[in-house]
C-alpha cells in the first residue's frame, strides 16, 4: 500500500509537471525522483526543449537569442554553435559598418580585430585598391610634371609603389646626357682613336724631319699609348693644349689635339643620345607592359 501511494503522488507530481512544459520543472523533478518511472521521459522532454529552442534562434538568426538559450542551457548540446553564431553576427555587423566607411584605416582595423576573419580577403583586396587608386592618382599628377624633381618626390613617397621602376627609368631619360656611361664611352673611344691617329702622323713626320729611320718601327705602338693617356687625361689636356699655345704660339702644333677633345664631345654626345634613348625607350615600353598585366 505505501508503495501504491508513493505511485499515485509521483503521478500526480509528474502530471503537474507535464501541464508546465519547463526545462525547470523536468530538472525538478529528475531532482526529486533521480530514479522515477518518467526518468527517460523528463530527459527526453528537455532535450525536445532544448532543440525548439535552438531552431528557433536559429530562425531568428540575432545575438539576444543565441544568449538565451545558453543562459537556458549553459551545458547544452549546441553552446558552441552558439557562441560561434554571435560571434559572426558581431563580425557581420562591424563589417558593415567598415564597408561603409569604405577607407583604408577602416579595413586595417578590421583585418586588426579580426585576422583570421571571414572576410580579410575582401579586407585585403579593398585597402590594395583604395591604395592603388591612391598611388594612380599621384602618379598621373607626376607624370604631367614630367621632370626629375616629380620622379624623386615619386620615389620618395613610395619607394616600394608600383611605378618604381618606370620612374627610375623616366628620370634617366630626363637626366643630362653627359651623365650617361655611354656619352664618356663615346667620348673617350673618339678621343683615344682621333689621338693615336694625330700622334702617329706627329711622330712619323717628326722621324722624316730627323732622320730617325728606326723610330718609324715604333711610331704605331707608341701612338696608340699616347692616344690612350691624352684620351683619359683630357682635363689636363684641356688646360696644357692652350697653355703651350699660349706659350709657343700658334705655330706650336699643339693646338690639334684640341680636336680629339671636341669631336670626343661631339660624337659622344651623339652615341650617349641615339643609343641611350633607344635602350631606355625599350626598357620603358617593357615596364608600362608589366605594369598594365
Amino acid at each position: 500500500a505505501k508503495k501504491k501511494i508513493e505511485e499515485i503522488k509521483e503521478d500526480e507530481y509528474w502530471n503537474t509537471i507535464l501541464k508546465t512544459n519547463s526545462k525547470e520543472g523536468y530538472e525538478e523533478y529528475l531532482s526529486k525522483y533521480p530514479k522515477g518511472r518518467y526518468r527517460k521521459d523528463a530527459i527526453a522532454k528537455i532535450v525536445e526543449i532544448e532543440n525548439a529552442l535552438w531552431q528557433e534562434a536559429v530562425d531568428k538568426n540575432v545575438v539576444e537569442g543565441y544568449e538565451f538559450y545558453i543562459n537556458k542551457f549553459s551545458n547544452g548540446s549546441y553552446v558552441e554553435d552558439a557562441k560561434k553564431k554571435i560571434e559572426e553576427i558581431k563580425e557581420d555587423e562591424y563589417w558593415n559598418t567598415i564597408l561603409k566607411t569604405n577607407s583604408k584605416e577602416g579595413y586595417e582595423e578590421y583585418l586588426s580585430k579580426y585576422p583570421k576573419g571571414r572576410y580579410r580577403k575582401d579586407a585585403t583586396e579593398l585597402k590594395d585598391k583604395i591604395e592603388r587608386e591612391k598611388e594612380d592618382k599621384f602618379w598621373d599628377k607626376i607624370r604631367k610634371e614630367d621632370t626629375i624633381e616629380a620622379y624623386d618626390k615619386y620615389l620618395k613617397e613610395y619607394e616600394k609603389g608600383r611605378y618604381k621602376e618606370l620612374a627610375i627609368l623616366l628620370k634617366k631619360k630626363k637626366d643630362s646626357f653627359w651623365k650617361t656611361k655611354d656619352f664618356w664611352l663615346g667620348f673617350l673611344g673618339v678621343s683615344w682613336a682621333i689621338t693615336s691617329i694625330i700622334c702617329f702622323f706627329l711622330g712619323v713626320y717628326e722621324g722624316y724631319r730627323d732622320h730617325y729611320d728606326w723610330w718609324l718601327i715604333f711610331r704605331l705602338p707608341i701612338s696608340i699609348i699616347e692616344g690612350i693617356f691624352v684620351a683619359a687625361l683630357w682635363p689636363l689636356s684641356i688646360i696644357g693644349i692652350p697653355l703651350e699655345i699660349y706659350q709657343e704660339g700658334w705655330h706650336s702644333y699643339q693646338w690639334i689635339f684640341i680636336w680629339p677633345i671636341l669631336l670626343g664631345i661631339v660624337f659622344g654626345g651623339i652615341f650617349s643620345y641615339f643609343l641611350n634613348k633607344k635602350e631606355l625607350d625599350e626598357e620603358i615600353e617593357k615596364e608600362m607592359r608589366k605594369i598594365e598585366t
